[in-house]
């Protein structure tokens, strides 16, 4: 090794000068009463995983430790603050900072917005933001009172120097609650500084007593910021998901019942769907919220169904849906309560009244009793059906009842802890289990529930097929594919869905509508909804189609991704995205047209102009063989219509 670049103790190879050994320091900045900020940096020599620190004048003690992940460039940094002294620490602020030299050239950004359900196109949700740091300025990001750390933004930061030639660092916190960050450049210190904090007040640490700063995730890259896209998405994907039976999660497709029917399902409705379910090869079958009454006041219905709909128990529809050859899957939302129902009447003791004094409580998964009866009851559920799936989902803004239950803050610690730990118990109890995170749809996409589930739902909307498609596609920037489910519902003109809740069929839909829907949503994590079991003839057959497609594509999907076109800011720009095999072997490249020029030369990346290479448009299977060369030079150029996409399928012949 000619030259390394050391981070946080991790050394790469030589070339990444960008980050020097010596150019970066991290450290943990504790605000203690009266006025005083104890700030413990620890510049890394390589040599060790560890590091203590003391303030005698304050009492605290910083431990620091780096759990090294090999051959992904990256780590999990973890800090625990003690108190020493004999008297109780007044805690009002706690910030996590990474120094990096500055240099001669600005630092370059990339952030997304968190998930929602915005109904516009351009969307919001997952909106891509790319920003330059010149001379002395900051960039602000963080979640709301919501309480959901992905309501606003998504907790992730890439960050990249100059052109991209040199190093860069994507990094954010394993926290599922409330958080800032600050990404901010100082000429006059030659720095650029993130800072991640967790707003307290006036926490209480007693003598003795020990907390746990929310774990930091980080990793380095060259390359520039498209570079860091595919460096943070291999670490999510092979370094942090937890494995399926013995493998990476792939996306699976799944049929839920909520987007088309709500609450309003039966045993004999759910029959009918499922059969249908596995002739469209639909691999997973959920029935979603209803089961056990009318959502969402259903939430603490836990002791049983709602015998009026299933008069057996969800266990006969269960065992019919596998014995059609699919798994069952059950929606769960373990941590709002209403206040009436089972759950309330119950352990009422062990739940938070909602503030505002309305019907919504909520589970207090601070407390350990409550995480173990939260595990019990959810477990009894996962046996008794022998569900393989689980939508983990959670749908009230929990930060209201937190500031109101300690308004030091000092309980989103435990409360944090308790989800991850409920999460955790599952996983371990039933290792065939996938569990897919919800929240609202986006709203808590996070490493530490990244690192607990094997797919997200991106958002609640799920109607216009354009709007999903960008919503995918930017989300991909941050999360591999597997991690961007959104749904095909009923089908209306121009491939839009029904808004759930409303149980029509789709007779009579043409090709081009149905082509639209699943090409809009193909390259993430496919979900089928609503009422399939209507589907005429001609559109049960391109339904098969297009699943069938997912399955062979999806391998793709959750690996290296590129924005070749700028991302889409009015309806007449252009879209299109590449997937790339990690050997360059093999991809994917979507086209996306709502209006502008009928035709668009799209430049490829990763293209050896040596190789010949098989081009086939998936909607209708046509190939062609093209040189290397001529795919480099003339880029790959395509025609479409208004309001339409497609689909290639690239590998070298």
């Amino acid at each position: 090794m000619t030259e390394a670049s050391n981070i946080l103790g991790l050394c790469f190879p030589g070339g990444m000068d960008g980050l020097r050994a010596g150019s970066v320091m991290d450290g943990l900045a504790v605000q203690v009463e009266p006025g005083r900020t104890v700030r413990c940096d620890w510049q890394p020599s390589g040599q060790s995983d560890r590091w203590i620190a003391c303030d005698a004048s304050v009492g605290l003690i910083m431990e620091r430790t780096v759990e090294r992940r090999e051959g992904l460039n990256a780590a999990i940094v973890r800090y625990l603050v003690s108190n020493s002294s004999s008297k109780t620490c007044l805690v009002t602020g706690l910030c996590m900072q990474i120094d990096l030299e500055r240099g001669p050239e600005p630092w370059r950004l990339c952030t997304c917005r968190g998930g929602g359900a915005d109904h516009g196109y351009p969307s919001e949700n997952f909106a891509i933001r790319e920003q330059t740091l010149y001379g002395s300025g900051a960039v602000r990001l963080g979640t709301d009172m919501d309480g959901r750390s992905s309501n606003r933004n998504l907790p992730m930061v890439i960050a990249c120097r100059g052109d991209g030639r040199q190093a860069g660092i994507w990094c954010g916190p394993e926290w599922s609650a409330e958080w800032t960050m600050e990404v901010s450049s100082s000429e006059h210190e030659n720095r650029v500084r993130i800072a991640t904090a967790i707003g307290v007040r006036r926490l209480s640490l007693a003598p003795g007593e020990t907390i746990e700063f929310p774990p930091i995730h980080l990793g380095t890259f060259s390359g520039g910021l498209a570079a860091g896209t595919n460096a943070l998405r291999r670490y999510i994907y092979q370094g942090l998901q937890p494995r399926y039976r013995g493998q990476a999660p792939y996306g699976r497709v799944s049929y839920s019942s909520y987007f088309g029917f709500g609450s309003d399902i039966n045993d004999a409705e759910m029959r009918r769907q499922a059969k249908r379910a596995a002739e469209l090869g639909i691999e997973v079958f959920e029935v979603d919220a209803g089961y056990n009454g009318i959502f969402p006041q259903c939430c603490g219905e836990w002791d049983d169904v709602d015998r009026r709909k299933f008069p057996g128990g969800l266990e006969p529809v269960a065992d019919y849906v596998r014995s059609l050859g699919m798994d069952f899957g059950l929606w769960i939302e373990p941590e709002r309560v209403y206040r009436g129902t089972w759950a309330h009447r119950q352990r009422v003791d062990l739940l938070w009244p909602d503030p505002a004094g309305r019907d919504e409580w909520v589970t207090d998964l601070s407390r350990r009793d409550a995480q173990d009866w939260a595990i019990e009851w959810q477990s009894r559920w996962i046996e008794q059906c022998g569900a393989s799936w689980v939508r983990y989902d959670q749908n009230v803004p929990v930060g209201i009842y937190l500031n109101s239950q300690d308004w030091s803050r000092k309980v989103q610690f435990g409360y944090v802890a308790g989800v991850y730990r409920v999460m955790d118990a599952l996983l371990a109890r039933f290792p065939d289990l996938m569990i897919e995170n919800c929240a609202s749809g986006g709203r808590r996409i996070d490493f530490g529930t990244l690192r607990r589930s094997h797919t997200n739902w991106i958002s609640d909307y799920s109607e216009d097929a354009h709007t999903c498609r960008w919503m995918q596609l930017r989300a991909q920037r941050f999360l591999p594919g597997n991690n961007c489910n959104s749904g095909i519902g009923h089908l209306g003109p121009g491939g839009e869905v029904a808004g759930h809740g409303v149980a029509f069929g789709a007779k009579g839909i043409s090709p081009r509508e149905i082509d639209l829907a699943f090409l809009s949503r193909i390259t993430g994590k496919l979900s089928i909804d609503g009422d399939i079991a209507r589907l005429d003839a001609a559109a049960v057959e391109r339904y098969r189609y297009w699943i069938a497609v997912h399955k062979q594509i999806r391998r793709l999907v959750v690996q290296d991704f590129h924005q070749l076109l700028p991302v889409p800011v009015a309806p007449e720009d252009w879209d299109a995205a590449q997937w790339s095999a990690y050997d360059g072997s093999e991809g994917l490249v979507l086209c996306c047209r709502m209006g502008g020029p009928v035709s668009q030369r799209i430049p490829l990346f990763g293209i050896d102009r040596a190789c010949r290479y098989r081009l086939t448009t998936l909607d209708d299977g046509q190939s062609t063989v093209v040189s290397g060369a001529e795919l480099l030079d003339r880029g790959l150029v395509v025609t479409l219509r208004d309001a339409d996409v497609k689909l290639y399928q690239f590998e070298k012949s």
